[in-house]
């Protein structure tokens, strides 16, 4: 705390506050310099503090002193923490760049290849942390994630795997089709699931994971369709997609299994047990499949995201995978650099396990990322697959269906058609009408919250 109250103190004299009709005086290069590595310090050690939390919270778990619901509560706490203290470390990194020796900043082309774009990216001031913030904490059921992207995602998601009933004879009317499962559903419980989260190309960090001739995240070979449950289940990381057959080229037959000790006992849905799910093959329509690079990080991100929880049974789960080594070896899926970060960024982790990792899935290019932009990059990206984990456990299955909930599923693709020319006149007096009703609902709560 002391260290923190010397940064505060030197910040007022560095930084001081300042009439809004008065300008900010000259800084001083060796004060600034002096101050950010005294935050550099601070939030450090700040991250430290958070680890140690961590550890407490587990070892009360393994005694008993705490159960699974309220661990995972205080976990989540954490990991904000732990966020912000991240975003603290990097801002003052890049003040000591900017007010130190300039021979050792990072040159950035703003006209370069795509990793110098996504490194742009990295360098431009909180915007990502104010961009994330958008995220609710609470539960908002007229909220959709995503809203506002591609209307055509889930359209062009179903008609990349042919899985709308209206590409099929046979099949029920306004039904979709659940890879896992394997059979139609209500498209009203159905959803084109993103494999990575799509947020991260907005920040370009699909070229920092996957290296400059991947594909957009925004395209349908970063889907898989699946049900409410499954979507669900996904999106927190207990079930994953690995291929059933590691040698096959290109790969064509993929299956899940189920992480998760609870869920593999347990009863999924009526009908449904984790014994039916684990191990069963995907049943895909057509030829399509989705990039196997996008499904390793889903893989790689559920391995890192058991370890940091301390799930029951996680070590073994973690020598199951690295025997088996499920994925193509060797396969260039993602850089070397940021799969060591994201592995390492709560905590230390099976090293034999994480040089198998980059020896056999790993990749550098000529420009490579130093390890504060690596630490810094797989925060950002922890941050989204956290959201989108928590999202889904908080939520549990029973949300919206896709951001875009058009009727893709209807038999009739004149239909289609008719909908897709009348939306463009419908959706601005709809959208009014919700947004006066959403209005009305915000001013109410904010009204309670200040009473």
């Amino acid at each position: 705390m002391n260290l923190q109250n010397a940064f505060e103190a030197l910040e007022r004299k560095v930084e001081p506050e300042v009439a809004p009709n008065q300008e900010q005086p000259e800084p001083d290069a060796e004060a600034s310099v002096a101050l950010a590595s005294l935050g550099i310090e601070a939030a450090t050690r700040k991250k430290e503090a958070i680890r140690l939390e961590r550890d407490v919270v587990f070892k009360k778990r393994e005694a008993g002193d705490l159960n699974g619901r309220d661990a995972e509560k205080l976990f989540q706490g954490q990991n904000q923490r732990y966020f912000s203290a991240g975003a603290d470390l990097w801002r003052h990194q890049m003040n000591r760049m900017q007010f130190g020796d300039s021979s050792g900043n990072r040159s950035i082309n703003p006209c370069g290849d795509d990793l110098t774009q996504g490194l742009m990216t990295l360098y431009k001031r909180d915007e990502f942390d104010k961009q994330h913030s958008r995220f609710p904490r609470k539960y908002n059921p007229r909220w959709c994630q995503w809203k506002g992207r591609d209307s055509g995602w889930r359209k062009d998601a179903l008609a990349y795997y042919k899985g709308s009933s209206k590409y099929h004879k046979n099949a029920p009317r306004n039904a979709a089709w659940c890879h896992i499962i394997g059979t139609w559903l209500s498209s009203d419980f159905h959803h084109a699931t993103h494999i990575v989260p799509p947020f991260l190309d907005d920040h370009g960090f699909g070229k920092l994971l996957f290296g400059d001739r991947t594909q957009s995240l925004q395209g349908a070979g970063n889907a898989l369709l699946l049900s409410d449950w499954m979507n669900g289940w996904f999106n927190s990381c207990d079930i994953i997609v690995i291929p059933v057959d590691a040698k096959e080229t290109p790969i064509m037959r993929w299956r899940a299994e189920i992480i998760s000790p609870s869920l593999q006992k347990g009863q999924l849905v009526m009908g449904l047990s984790g014994k039916d799910v684990h191990g069963k093959e995907l049943v895909f329509l057509n030829e399509n499949r989705p990039v196997p690079g996008f499904l390793y990080f889903h893989f790689i991100m559920a391995l890192i995201r058991v370890k940091d929880l301390q799930r029951f049974g996680w070590e073994a789960v973690w020598a199951r995978y690295y025997e088996q080594r499920p994925f193509p070896t060797p396969s260039k899926y993602m850089r070397g650099s940021m799969l060591l970060a994201l592995a390492t960024h709560f905590g230390a982790a099976h090293m034999h396990v994480l040089e198998s990792w980059i020896a056999d899935h790993g990749f550098e290019a000529s420009m490579k990322l130093t390890e504060d932009e690596a630490v810094e990059a797989a925060r950002r990206v922890h941050m989204v697959v956290v959201e989108t984990a928590e999202r889904a456990e908080r939520l549990g299955i029973y949300e919206n269906s896709d951001d875009d909930c058009d009727d893709d599923c209807d038999d009739d693709s004149d239909e289609d058609s008719d909908e897709d020319s009348d939306e463009d006149s419908d959706e601005d007096s709809d959208e009014d009408s919700d947004e006066d009703s959403d209005e009305d609902s915000d001013d109410e709560s904010n009204l309670d919250s200040e009473e």
